[in-house]
């Protein structure tokens, strides 16, 4: 066991950490569930509903890069705390009317995107900092359940919340669980009388280089999270509007589906990846992603819908064996980077598949968007495989 750190996997550094993930979680899910329909609430037209992605996007490519860099380089406490405040702040153009202005919206829209990347990327390096060592794996997935959690929870707040046209009280509610995942960031001080060994050193060249905010080895990884969350996007953003053409009602229940495929994902896949190996876990995973896009291209039931749903949450439960894998080589000083370069990927492929399958969607129909993420999560398997099997000792 590392100096100054409890024993156990759930000592008292990995609770905070998942209170943290919660929260910051819970303000991601309240906003991404509601963001659209306020502006629209407002009188902006829908166009400038979806150019709110812009901000957040290119915000949040900073905040990856800032975050995985700070980490590595001064504490992970740091970029934790002001990334969950940054996105607490980002919520004041929401809460105050005087300010829900285009310029205000956007600038504010960016600092959640800001946030949520820098704290997002320092967590989950700083889970691998305070799991046990045998236990790795398990610690990953077990952060990433707040996740799912959230999504079940955000569904219920921003229903019980929401009062006609006033979402004052529900955005309050996502920057008080913000917050409360900056108090926990504080909290956690693990960093506080570790050994100087275990400490990420600065860099000894004078100028910021590129090789000290990507970190190299995790690029292979990164190559085959962005083709695999391409076809992920689809049916992350266009799902509730294929049950409304289709006439599915319900369709929001899909999401509620997912979540709990991906708690319980989240836990078993990493457990099954340890016992039989990544590549026997993730191909599986692959395909049930691949089959989870057929059903929905050809859908007209809501059983389905609930079922693919389901298969979804699971297809997401594959990241932290994706993290798990990309991090435990790294020494200290590089998980940082490390994790922001593999949720760089995941980030660029949720800022562009919704460009590419709304196009396809627009030019072709759902069929044939839904059929097209099928094909690409077949590539990534492909990828997949090619990546894997390229290291000495991978399964």
């Amino acid at each position: 066991m590392r100096l100054g750190m409890p024993a156990g996997l759930f000592n008292r550094f990995f609770v905070l950490l998942w209170v943290e993930t919660l929260a910051l979680q819970m303000g991601q899910n309240i906003f991404n569930n509601l963001i659209s329909v306020y502006a629209v609430s407002l009188g902006y037209s829908n166009t400038f509903a979806g150019s709110l992605a812009i901000p957040y996007m290119i915000l949040a490519v900073a905040g990856r890069l800032y975050g995985g860099y700070v980490a590595d380089t001064r504490s992970r406490r740091t970029a934790m705390w002001v990334g969950c405040a940054a996105f607490a702040v980002g919520s004041v153009a929401y809460l105050v009317p005087a300010l829900a202005v285009p310029v205000a919206l956007l600038l504010f829209r960016g600092l959640h995107g800001f946030g949520y990347a820098a704290a997002s990327t320092a967590y989950s390096a700083a889970v691998v900092d305070v799991t046990p060592r045998e236990h790795l794996a398990l610690g990953v997935g077990v952060n990433w359940t707040a996740q799912g959690v959230a999504q079940l929870l955000g569904g219920v707040v921003t229903v019980a919340l929401v009062f006609g046209t006033n979402y004052s009280p529900v955005f309050l509610c996502a920057a008080l669980f913000c917050a409360l995942g900056t108090a926990a960031a504080l909290l956690c001080d693990y960093e506080k009388g570790r050994a100087p060994a275990e400490r990420a050193p600065r860099p000894a060249a004078s100028r910021l280089r590129l090789s000290d905010l990507v970190e190299r080895k995790a690029l292979p990884n990164a190559a085959v999270v962005l083709v695999y969350y391409l076809g992920i996007a689809v049916g992350t953003f266009y799902t509730v509007s294929l049950a409304a053409e289709r006439g599915i009602a319900g369709g929001g229940l899909f999401f509620t589906a997912s979540a709990l495929g991906m708690i319980v994902s989240n836990v078993c896949l990493v457990k099954l990846a340890d016992r039989f190996g990544r590549l026997a876990v993730l191909l599986p995973v692959f395909t049930v992603a691949a089959v989870c896009d057929v059903c929905l291209a050809v859908t007209g039931s809501f059983s389905v819908l609930l079922l693919a749903g389901v298969l979804y949450g699971v297809a997401i439960g594959a990241m932290p064996v994706f993290q798990s894998a990309t991090v435990e080589h790294l020494p200290p000083e590089r998980r940082g980077a490390g994790t922001s370069t593999l949720f760089l990927a995941m980030d660029l492929s949720m800022g562009v598949g919704p460009v590419l399958w709304g196009a396809v969607i627009d030019l072709e129909g759902f069929t044939a968007a839904y059929l097209g993420a099928a094909v690409l999560t077949v590539a990534a398997a492909v990828l997949l495989v090619i990546v894997f099997r390229r290291r000495t000792g991978e399964r």
